[in-house]
């Protein structure tokens, strides 16, 4: 699986992505990475669709990073062991699939794997999406949430990968939230923007363990989800939390003094205050 990186208002966060960096030589993300930051309250992102060590402007562009705002993602896709023809393995190994996902001024990371719930010769089948994405079950079920998307919308996806799906979903959802709570405060619209994703989610029966990123350059959503009835196959992903310097939310243990989030937790950090709220993920 990906892992991702954020740093807000750390005293030194040049080190703490460098440090995210060089865990992830100890994982199989070898597929691609990506980084962000925000600067003139706009987000500028770099990223290639291959291993950050074989990009000469690696370095360069860590040290251009600047602001409150530090971002990072490496990226991994499931390999030929999983039945996945190299042809495809290829094919999906684009810029177009590469993390973060951006948006105008809102940006989307994503670490974790969904799963189709589908009924197969009279039995519950959990179809791991990045390999059954062509079953017809998973097919038409991910039409049904598609409908969520805006038309607009839409016609942003560049790429195939469930993690852009989400992010437009997500998207979609916040769009007219903004609009039909006009008057109400962004966090609260966040919030309930997020809350009704996963409700979107368990209604078409589509499990899942995420670490999810999102801003739109004033507040970021860090969120850990798992939402499953097969918790012995689908299991929390790490996501670690430290507050003793800014914030620092990552997949790879980056400091000593960093420690799990809790499994559905949902939090919310305001770019300008610092500070950082914690909400429960209510799956009703």
């Amino acid at each position: 699986m990906c892992r991702t990186f954020l740093s807000v208002n750390s005293s030194n966060p040049e080190k703490l992505i460098h440090k995210f960096f060089v865990l992830s030589l100890e994982t199989t993300c070898t597929d691609g990475y990506g980084i962000a930051y925000i600067k003139n309250k706009k987000f500028r992102i770099y990223k290639q669709p291959f291993h950050h060590t074989q990009d000469p402007c690696f370095s360069h562009n860590i040290k251009k990073m600047t602001g409150p705002v530090y971002v990072g993602h490496v990226r991994e896709i499931l390999k030929n062991g999983n039945d996945i023809s190299k042809e495809l393995y290829l094919k999906n190994m684009c810029l177009e699939n590469t993390h973060p996902f951006q948006y105008k001024n809102n940006i989307f990371m994503h670490h974790g794997d969904i799963f189709a719930n589908c009924i197969i010769d009279g039995k519950n089948e959990l179809l791991f999406y990045q390999k059954y994405r062509e079953n017809p079950c998973v097919i038409k079920k991910m039409n049904c949430i598609k409908r969520y998307i805006s038309e607009d919308l839409k016609k942003e996806i560049k790429g195939n990968t469930d993690s852009e799906f989400l992010f437009f979903l997500f998207l979609s959802i916040y769009k007219k939230q903004k609009i039909n709570c006009n008057g109400l405060e962004e966090e609260p619209i966040l919030l309930n923007s997020f809350y009704h994703m996963l409700q979107i989610l368990r209604k078409y029966k589509i499990e899942h363990h995420s670490n999810i990123v999102f801003s739109n350059g004033e507040f970021i959503i860090a969120a850990n989800i798992c939402d499953t009835k097969n918790p012995d196959r689908i299991k929390p992903c790490d996501f670690y939390m430290d507050k003793t310097d800014g914030l620092l939310f990552s997949c790879l243990k980056c400091t000593d003094a960093s420690e799990l989030v809790e499994k559905n937790t949902i939090h919310i950090i305001n770019v300008k205050t610092g500070s950082c709220n914690r909400y429960p993920a209510i799956l009703l």
